[in-house]
C-alpha cells in the first residue's frame, strides 16, 4: 500500500508511539520514499522507508541508518 501511494506521489507521513533507535515518542516524520531491496533472483529481501525528521534534532540509530 505504501509503495503504491509513493508511486502516485502522495504526501506520506509517519508517527511514533514509543521512543526507539533515536526516534522521538509521539513525533511526526515525513516519508520521502519506499524501497524494496531484491536479491539476484528478484525476490524482495528488505522493505525500507526513507524518512526525514522535520525538526532534525534526533537521528535514527537503528538498522539501515545513514
Amino acid at each position: 500500500m505504501l509503495k503504491d501511494a509513493d508511486l502516485k506521489h502522495y504526501a506520506l507521513t509517519a508517527a511514533t508511539q514509543q521512543k526507539a533507535y533515536g526516534l522521538v515518542q509521539g513525533h511526526a516524520y515525513t516519508m520521502l520514499g519506499v524501497y524494496e531491496l531484491r536479491d539476484r533472483n528478484g525476490r524482495v529481501v528488505e522493505r525500507l522507508v526513507h524518512m526525514r525528521n522535520p525538526w532534525a534534532n534526533e537521528t535514527y540509530t537503528g538498522p539501515w541508518n545513514d
